[in-house]
């Protein structure tokens, strides 16, 4: 495999095979009640420490499983904030963000017009809105990814399908439900890969799409696209750009790609020349390695989830890794798999309290071997 080197280090490397930080199980997930794995989703966190999260299945609508939203408080108990119900307000929902107020807001695949959603709930009234129903009109996008609350308090996101040439938007929800398209994606720029959208402070949108073999692009608040890099992974031999990204405080941007039995990694766009870099990702001897779910950058380094291809060892079930941009090191914090009752396969990225532990979500593993809440403890 080809790499492209800047002149510093970037190879990621592991530092250490020893385990820097010390994981515990808040909560292991039962199948649902109409026998459904739950699929916990992503975790968001308030001030209080309390978590939220939003199950693609849970509850019962008739005879399917249309998800919930729940809570974990910080005594352990986990509780069933809402039940979806596959009518008006959607089902299968993906992806929390939380605002300052503690209210949630996320996406569902599906809706009353078969498109999916936009939706509120207000932790402190126990409300469930819905904002906005995909598909109203002939040129709105149609079946929307993760979302990104903006500095101006409104929420971004991209969408897969629909929008003037049917190839997916990216839009605007505001508070108060008002939707607008920012930009409709081309037949040259594909669909829009649906991982979050970054929005800068002047309104500026990023994202990614498979078009021009993997695009990096910046749309303006007025719906004007940029490629900023193209090509991406393609000179790695890769087979799929990752849609999440990431920027941290030098504003540069990261992103993630695959490359199947050849590895997985980031690549870099530098925010000054746009130009890109690709750091190799290691897991040991595990096989179609892959760095999936959101990117979250603290303290000038940044955190995330890698998985592999289910049936290997209890080695190989899923890690917790820290990559800093300055050395171009990557550090295993933790590996799934130490006991027989412990989590596997962390599909969607980690948060991040006041103290600095980790939290995140599995998919598998954990007493009844269908997913787990887990903490994660800086060894000192």
């Amino acid at each position: 495999m080809r790499l492209q080197f800047l002149p510093l280090f970037l190879l990621l490397s592991i530092v250490s095979a020893a385990q820097t930080y010390t994981e515990s199980i808040l909560y292991s997930f039962p199948l649902t009640a109409n026998d459904y794995q739950v699929h916990p989703g992503n975790l968001v966190v308030d001030p209080a420490g309390n978590l939220y999260g939003a199950a693609l299945n849970g509850g019962v609508c008739g005879t399917m499983s249309c998800g919930t939203i729940f809570k974990l408080s910080t005594k352990g108990v986990l509780s069933t904030l809402y039940n979806f119900t596959g009518g008006a307000d959607g089902a299968y929902p993906c992806c929390l963000v939380i605002d300052k107020s503690a209210n949630l807001y996320g996406t569902t695949s599906s809706g009353a017009l078969g498109y999916g959603t936009v939706f509120k709930f207000a932790t402190a009234t126990k409300k469930f809105s819905t904002l906005h129903q995909f598909g109203r009109l002939s040129t709105d996008g149609l079946t929307p990814g993760w979302l990104t609350l903006g500095s101006d308090g409104n929420l971004y996101g991209a969408t897969s399908t629909g929008g003037a040439y049917g190839n997916g938007v990216t839009f605007e929800v505001t508070p108060n439900g008002k939707e607008s398209i920012v930009y409709n994606f081309t037949y040259t720029l594909a669909s829009p890969l649906l991982g979050n959208v970054l929005r800068n402070n002047i309104g500026d949108l990023y994202t990614t799409s498979p078009g021009d073999d993997g695009a990096f692009l910046q749309i303006t608040p007025k719906g004007v696209e940029s490629v900023l890099a193209s090509n991406i992974g393609v000179g790695e031999g890769c087979s799929e750009l990752q849609g999440y990204v990431a920027r941290n405080s030098n504003g540069n941007f990261y992103g993630s790609y695959y490359c199947g039995f050849e590895g997985a990694g980031l690549w870099e766009v530098n925010g000054s020349d746009d130009a890109v870099s690709y750091y190799t990702a290691d897991y040991g001897d595990c096989a179609l390695v892959e760095l999936s779910g959101p990117l979250l950058f603290s303290g000038g380094s940044l955190y995330g989830t890698m998985n592999t291809d289910y049936g290997q060892s209890s080695t190989c079930e899923g890690a917790v890794y820290k990559f800093s941009p300055s050395t171009g090191l990557q550090t295993i914090l933790y590996n799934f798999g130490a006991t027989p009752t412990d989590g596997a396969y962390p599909f969607e990225g980690v948060t991040l309290d006041t103290a600095g532990n980790l939290y995140g979500t599995t998919d598998g593993g954990g007493v009844f071997g269908y997913g787990t809440i887990f903490k994660l403890t800086k060894n000192n």
